[in-house]
């Protein structure tokens, strides 16, 4: 009897337990309802917004495209993959209802071909040029553009003390860029430099670098030996990433500084490995926009032109340099400096409500830069010649296992 009476009491105290719990959580929910019956509701995550619209361009609006498509990195043929940025800035354009025409050539990394190049994009009455290239042989792109009385842009050639107006280069003297470069070794503790070419300001230990990449032993052994050592290299070859790691081999932290053409993407491909990439190795330019786009103050600006990289590859684009492939195949180099070119030559007519050549060259001198949706900053010298767009200090790291470039500025 006393084993009854206690399975009774224990089934009433579970039962009394169980309605106290569910006492609970109706209470807990009207107070919950209660506190969040007037809260804003959240709208769902939009995506970006592809098209892009600058004004009232003119309907005869062509632009022309220069290219080297050649395996001489000294003559700019590294730069094929990030020519693709102007696919971008048109395509967007296309999403508002814009057709700008873009006709590509390319100038083979050469003298003669630089200007035939022009010549055929004069014959095509082009407002203006851009071309994706660097090397001496630009300067042949230049003077032809000159005397043709077309406006150009060299997102990736660096300036001269000469310029002549209509001209404008994505990056300062090489002077300039040596002495960033500098300024940021001896924050390092640099005091000593294996460069392959004088830089001014620092104590240089020049030495040449065997075709295949190979360290010479002298190098190898100052380097092993010499905590304050750190290198430069102005190799613009394919065997760049090769030296970089036989560098790092010897000692990880030596600080290694690239020419501006490793901020390429066939070169900045080339230095990771195994799903990384060497630590203290930098350069000068404009970041990836990948690293942009990852950060947590990226701007809607960057996220539309992620979001239209994206787009373009999963329609399958056409390549607009090289028509046996697509625009996916160059995908990862794409960068940001041909694509505010484009934006640039097409805000100049507008601003001018102009195609003429000449109205177009006026209007990149007098137009404002926040005035057009660029995704770096954009100065203009006097109205004449500048660093078109102005690049940084740059930092080789790495972002979802694709090596990017990381400002330092």
């Amino acid at each position: 009897m006393m084993a009854l009476n206690q399975s009774v009491s224990k089934r009433k105290i579970w039962t009394l337990i169980a309605s106290v719990a569910a006492l609970s959580l109706v209470v807990t929910f009207i107070v919950l309802w209660w506190i969040f019956k007037d809260a804003p509701k959240t709208e769902p995550f939009a995506s970006s917004k592809v098209e892009l619209e600058i004004g009232e361009v003119p309907n005869d609006l062509r632009i022309g495209l220069v290219v080297s498509q050649t395996e001489n990195y000294a003559e700019g043929g590294q730069w094929l993959a990030n020519a693709h940025g102007v696919s971008v800035a048109a395509w967007r354009l296309e999403q508002a209802g814009v057709h700008v025409e873009t006709i590509a050539v390319s100038d083979q990394g050469s003298s003669e071909g630089a200007q035939q190049a022009v010549e055929e994009l004069k014959k095509q009455n082009v407002s203006g040029i851009i071309a994706v290239t660097s090397g001496p042989h630009t300067q042949v792109l230049v003077e032809a553009a000159q005397k043709a009385n077309i406006p150009i842009i060299l997102p990736y050639a660096s300036g001269t003390s000469d310029a002549k107006k209509g001209t404008w280069y994505g990056q300062p003297l090489q002077a300039d860029i040596d002495s960033i470069l500098l300024s940021h070794a001896q924050k390092l503790h640099c005091s000593t430099m294996a460069t392959t070419r004088k830089i001014e300001g620092i104590n240089n230990v020049e030495v040449s670098i065997k075709e295949s990449g190979e360290l010479s032993a002298n190098l190898a052994e100052n380097l092993a030996n010499n905590s304050s050592m750190c290198v430069f290299l102005d190799m613009r070859t394919p065997q760049m990433a090769n030296v970089v790691y036989a560098i790092k081999a010897i000692r990880s932290d030596i600080p290694v500084f690239l020419d501006a053409s490793a901020n390429s993407w066939d070169i900045t491909k080339e230095l990771m490995r195994d799903n990384g990439v060497p630590t203290q190795v930098f350069t000068y330019g404009t970041s990836s926009f990948r690293a942009r786009v990852s950060s947590p103050e990226t701007s809607e600006s960057i996220r539309g032109f992620n979001e239209s990289i994206e787009q373009m590859k999963k329609i399958n684009v056409a390549s607009i340099v090289d028509d046996t492939k697509k625009f996916r195949d160059f995908a990862e180099g794409v960068d940001t400096r041909g694509y505010d070119a484009f934006i640039a030559l097409v805000g100049a007519s507008v601003h001018q409500h102009s195609s003429n050549p000449r109205e177009v060259m006026n209007g990149l001198a007098e137009i404002n830069s926040q005035d057009l949706p660029l995704l770096s900053r954009y100065d203009n010298d006097a109205g004449q010649s500048s660093s078109y767009v102005s690049g940084n200090l740059l930092e080789l790291s790495s972002v979802q296992s694709h090596p990017v470039w990381i400002s330092l500025d």
